[in-house]
């Protein structure tokens, strides 16, 4: 799918970052699109590395307040310990899986 190649990816902390709203403002209909594609897939890819578990974990955690971070450390203390670890294992599953 030509929304999941490497280039045409928004940069984890956009998708972090960006909520309904903001995305009506300023992004295009297909960029809202391409924006939910790859926020599933980045849930998917977080479900196939821990698990529900892990993942009822990690959204427990920003839930309470902690940075995206400090979630992913608490969560995946073994596998994902920031975003920039997240973001590339994300990358490799993405380009490996096609």
């Amino acid at each position: 799918m030509e929304i999941l190649w490497k280039d045409r990816l928004l940069p984890l902390k956009d998708l972090a970052a960006t909520d309904g709203e903001c995305l009506q403002e300023r992004m295009s209909l297909r960029s809202v699109w391409e924006f939910y594609i790859q926020a599933l897939s980045l849930v998917d890819f977080m479900l196939v590395t821990g698990g529900e578990s892990d993942f009822e974990k990690f959204c427990r955690h920003l839930r309470k307040g902690k940075s995206l971070n400090e979630a992913l450390r608490f969560s995946y203390p073994t596998s994902i310990r920031s975003t920039e670890e997240l973001e590339k294992k994300w990358v490799r599953y993405i380009t490996e899986g096609e």
